[in-house]
């Protein structure tokens, strides 16, 4: 297998670890990687250095100038033709001839930025070998976020929808994600979401101490996050007589530093580690975006954080639209609670209510025990990894006995 990507398989971000798990079910001298992550070498794990993985310097694709000024839109514009025309075709027979250097069988390409959309049909024809594509965010949204232009990113949603179509099979970032390419492409669509790990260790929350809200990962839902902070400035971040505590993995200090003994900042943690921290918090917050314009990106797309939870057996409390992924995931699992609103009173009540139903969380965690041993285990990944390679599950290289472990 040739993996064409702009993000390493490695350490820190979703798609990185992403790879990097699945690159961990392979034998080493069964798949390649030519990566154009910015950030190079030092992106990739350690733990994989018997992949060949060659790096690349990415193309610069992110759109510039002030927004809305028509004579930056021409020329970015113009810039966009430049890349596709110029800069493009020599990247693709770079990529071929490291495929056939590697005598490659298949290409995998995340559709993750619009030069993997560019690039991975073409790589593929020019290898003759089978597709294999993965979509981890709806292109339109991903498209807008590298500020391109909207006639181009019309010729690039073109191209990824002939690339889909084209593909052998392909991997989505949640059910309804699957159901919708099945329909629109008529590819065969497998559901792959990255597993959190489950260690040893785990603890159970103090019911009688402070109540902690965890919370793992990036916070892009700014918006949805101050209103759960405002309920709780209203409730003097009291909840039924408990002390209230956010417990926050990642990068998370000026937030820390905004409500000091309020929320605890304890930094990017090992998966493993996060799993523990969360595991001793009373329940989980999961925010997801109101604002209309991200309406595609929250009913397809499936946020990491969900695995972590399951994984703590941390019962969820999800802020954001009732039409999201994350509902009907819960809809199926009753791990958590939703709260379709921002406003700061309806939130503290739906603290309220979880804070005072004991029996309701002890219930919540068998849930995320089923939740996670169905869908977002490691071991389903490597099910669902399995599938999307049209292999045996038992085919895969497990290799937790032969690298270091996650």
């Amino acid at each position: 297998m040739l993996l064409v990507t702009g993000v390493a398989p490695g350490r820190g971000g979703v798609g990185r670890e992403y790879l990097r798990a699945a690159c961990r079910l392979l034998p080493a001298d069964r798949v390649s990687v030519f990566s154009l992550d910015p950030e190079g070498p030092a992106a990739a794990d350690p733990a994989l250095s018997d992949v060949v993985i060659h790096h690349e310097p990415p193309l610069d694709e992110r759109g510039g100038g002030v927004a809305g000024e028509t004579h930056w839109r021409w020329l970015r514009h113009l810039n966009e033709r430049r890349i596709e025309r110029n800069e493009i075709p020599p990247l693709v027979e770079k990529i071929a001839a490291f495929g056939r250097e590697r005598s490659a069988g298949c290409v995998w390409a995340p559709l993750h930025s619009p030069t993997t959309i560019r690039i991975a049909k073409p790589v593929a024809e020019a290898l003759g070998v089978p597709l294999l594509v993965t979509v981890w965010d709806p292109p339109n949204d991903k498209l807008r976020q590298f500020g391109i232009g909207r006639r181009m990113r019309a010729s690039l949603l073109r191209q990824f929808d002939a690339t889909v179509r084209y593909a052998r099979s392909c991997s989505a970032a949640s059910d309804p994600m699957r159901d919708l390419y099945r329909r629109l492409y008529n590819t065969p669509t497998v559901t792959m979401i990255l597993g959190a790990p489950r260690p040893s260790g785990l603890r159970s929350p103090d019911e009688q101490g402070t109540f902690r809200i965890g919370f793992a990962g990036s916070l892009y839902a700014a918006r949805e996050f101050e209103s759960l902070c405002a309920g709780l400035d209203a409730a003097n971040w009291v909840l039924r007589g408990r002390e209230v505590r956010l417990e926050m993995y990642g990068d998370h200090e000026k937030l820390a530093a905004s409500r000091p003994g309020r929320i605890r900042s304890h930094g990017w943690c090992d998966p493993a580690d996060t799993v523990r921290g969360l595991s001793v918090c009373d329940i989980a917050y999961l925010p997801y975006w109101f604002a209309r314009r991200r309406r595609e990106v929250v009913e397809v797309s499936f946020p990491g954080k969900l695995a972590a939870y399951a994984a703590a057996r941390t019962p969820v409390l999800y802020h954001g639209p009732s039409y999201a992924s994350p509902v009907r995931f819960l809809e199926r699992h009753p791990m958590g609670r939703v709260c379709a609103t921002l406003s700061a009173k309806e939130v503290r009540k739906a603290l309220e209510s979880m804070a005072e139903d004991g029996s309701w969380r002890t219930r919540a965690r068998g849930a995320c025990d089923r939740a996670y041993e169905s869908e977002l285990s490691a071991d389903v990944f490597s099910c669902r990894f399995a599938e999307f390679l049209g292999v045996n599950v038992e085919d895969l290289l497990i290799l937790d006995a032969c690298r270091s472990t996650v």
